[in-house]
């Protein structure tokens, strides 16, 4: 499954790993990288907007503009916005 979700004007994909069970993605067109992930569409649309919440922040913080309408931001980065961090790799040899 893929497919797009949009708040505050920030547009971010959305994925889904089968292997994992969870949804995932990423905020599109900011050199930023924020990433979210949720087990369900109720989880992945809270950690999207808590995502996308922090960044805003962090950019009203810092002063810097932003413009989510023309796909790109100017707001510095910083470490990548996540609510939880990402699984690691399967043991090598685990099916």
């Amino acid at each position: 499954m893929n497919g797009h979700i949009n708040y505050q004007g920030y547009t971010g994909s959305i994925e889904f790993s089968e292997a994992d069970a969870v949804f995932h993605g990423k905020v599109i067109g900011l050199k930023s990288l924020i990433t979210f992930e949720g087990a369900s569409v109720a989880d992945l649309t809270h950690d999207f907007h808590k995502a996308v919440d922090e960044y805003l922040a962090f950019c009203a913080e810092t002063g810097k503009q932003k413009n989510p309408s023309k796909g790109h931001s100017t707001c510095a980065s910083r470490p990548i916005f996540t609510a939880r961090p990402p699984k690691p790799p399967p043991p090598e040899g685990f099916p």
